[in-house]
């Protein structure tokens, strides 16, 4: 048994999406779909997506990433007790025919707490292995940098200059990965680095160990670093293997909490966001919390 928690937000046509390139994977293993509201959808919504799954959580708010994804991964485990929990975001979609076999695969050659897909596409920012802050100093130099950006994102026209910066710096880095595409480590398994958080799959042998599969204390971004602190401190095995793929959309929840807002107000709001988590996770390393 395989138990796939989605967590959605104001994002149903993607969520339907994504359950129904879910029912579409080959296996013989039994598998339930768990739908997680974060507090967004109407009536009419809510009796659409029972079409789809019947294990479906309606949160009255939205209580972010992390606890949304809890309060899924509690209801499979207590309902299904899966092998593995494949935690996903809304706007992933699995054309994999046998992505179910190939985790049971996994588990069996490597005995893994995490594993982490190959994500498509390519050049995007949700790519594994995943390139996590895992030291102080590169977490007080993101946590500058991310003050700058609140201060542009609210001025115009420093707005139309980074933007020109951006444009500028993807021009370039598809160039890179074009020349690293035959030299990548991306089409090798490789064990004990942080992954991406839009899709995790997690063992019975993980989830055993700890009350909450994420921390907590985030509402949204940066999961993927306190999963992989708790991982350095139980000694846990992760795992990224392109065996298996999915594709990811990407930053669908945080449009959508936008949709009637211009960019940069998007913008302002996640990277204060983004600052709450840094902040939490340096405070986490700097005071040796159990993670």
């Amino acid at each position: 048994m395989i138990s796939f928690v989605i967590l959605n937000y104001k994002s149903l046509s993607d969520t339907i999406e994504c359950i129904e390139s879910i029912n579409k994977i080959n296996t013989e293993y039994s598998r339930s779909i768990i739908v997680v509201d974060n507090g967004s959808m109407n009536q009419i919504e809510k009796q659409e997506i029972l079409n789809y799954t019947k294990d479906v959580v309606f949160l009255e708010e939205n209580i972010g990433f992390a606890k949304g994804n809890n309060v899924g991964c509690k209801y499979a485990i207590e309902k299904y007790n899966p092998d593995f929990l494949c935690v996903l975001n809304a706007d992933i979609i699995i054309n994999q025919k046998d992505f179910v076999d190939q985790i049971y695969c996994l588990y069996e050659k490597y005995n893994f707490d995490i594993l982490g897909p190959k994500i498509l596409p390519n050049d995007s920012e949700s790519n594994n292995p995943f390139n996590a802050f895992t030291n102080i100093d590169d977490i007080n130099h993101r946590i500058k940098y991310t003050k700058k950006l609140i201060y542009i994102y609210q001025n115009p026209i420093l707005v139309k200059m980074l933007n020109l910066y951006i444009n500028f710096k993807k021009i370039i880095k598809k160039n890179i990965y074009k020349n690293m595409e035959s030299k990548s480590d991306s089409e090798k398994d490789i064990l004990n680095v942080p992954l991406h958080g839009c899709a995790m799959i997690f063992s019975k042998k993980y989830y055993k160990k700890y009350e909450n599969i994420f921390y907590d204390k985030t509402f949204l971004f940066h999961e993927e670093e306190f999963i992989f602190l708790r991982c350095k401190q139980g000694n846990l095995k992760t795992l990224y293997s392109p065996k298996i793929e999915l594709f990811h959309k990407e930053g669908q929840s945080v449009k959508k909490q936008f949709e009637n807002k211009n960019t940069n107000m998007r913008m302002v709001f996640r990277n204060k966001e983004i600052l709450k988590s840094l902040n939490l996770l340096k405070d986490a390393i700097e005071k040796n919390e159990k993670i």
